[in-house]
């Protein structure tokens, strides 16, 4: 399974890339691919590639047990044993949205560099965390920001797949 996630996030980087790139600055596959090539060819296309290869593992991972573990804990309970399964699957699809949720400071870093490159990463982190000179900074919430969104999408996403 990790395997296969890591091709599939080689393989697809780029085009994903230059998604974000779009939603960030608008245009089309045609202008972002070549701004991005401009800013460091093909590197540039797969910024933010460590954290991608770990999430998508983390990912796929989290989906399966989340739906796998709150089936065994509810089959465990006298009280929810005979619930029907899609309501089990819908607390299963929760569990995932949470999951992702824990996930966010990685997808947020991922994403950092995806539009704006290493500079987005230490922007990132430099809102997380005062700098020495003692610039405040907005704290670790930064790295949530669309966390409920990306959960709602994940349990709405999860539930078809595994009732």
């Amino acid at each position: 399974g990790a395997t296969a996630a890591v091709i599939q996030v080689v393989s697809l980087m780029w085009l994903r890339t230059s998604m974000n790139y779009q939603y960030r600055y608008g245009g089309n596959l045609q202008t972002s691919l070549s701004a991005l090539w401009e800013e460091g060819g093909i590197g540039r296309l797969y910024q933010g590639l460590p954290f991608a290869i770990v999430q998508g593992p983390l990912t796929r991972f989290g989906d399966t047990a989340a739906n796998v573990g709150i089936l065994a804990l509810l089959e465990s309970l006298d009280e929810t044993r005979d619930l029907p399964l899609p309501i089990k699957t819908a607390f299963g699809s929760v569990t995932a949205g949470l999951w992702r949720i824990v996930l966010m400071p990685i997808d947020a870093s991922k994403t950092a560099m995806q539009v704006e490159g290493r500079e987005g990463l230490e922007r990132l982190w430099s809102s997380v965390v005062a700098t020495e000179d003692g610039a405040s900074a907005s704290g670790p919430g930064v790295l949530y920001r669309g966390a409920l969104a990306q959960a709602a999408a994940t349990a709405a996403g999860h539930f078809p797949w595994f009732a």
